[in-house]
């Protein structure tokens, strides 16, 4: 995952966050997390120093994900036309 600073465009962080590729990315409102979707999961990481917030297995298959403008839940769409809650708070 990369991290820039839309006014410069200059790099703020990087890190390989998982070894798999994200189907699905969403951020909170205040852009202090990022959840990645795929696998079979959702992985929550803190953008400011990118420590793991969060890791949740779904089954079925999880396609999307968007944070509640709060940033305490975060709704995935299920392969199955389903959708989960978490707790990503």
């Amino acid at each position: 995952l990369r991290v820039w600073d839309a006014a410069t465009g200059r790099e703020r962080r990087g890190w390989t966050a998982c070894n798999w590729f994200p189907t699905g990315l969403a951020v909170t409102a205040d852009g202090g997390r990022a959840a990645a979707v795929a696998a079979g999961r959702v992985r929550v990481w803190n953008l400011a120093d990118g420590s793991a917030a969060g890791d949740f297995p779904l089954t079925p298959e999880p396609l999307a994900a968007a944070f509640r403008p709060d940033g305490k839940e975060l709704a995935v769409g299920l392969a199955d036309g389903s959708l989960a809650w978490l707790d990503a708070g």
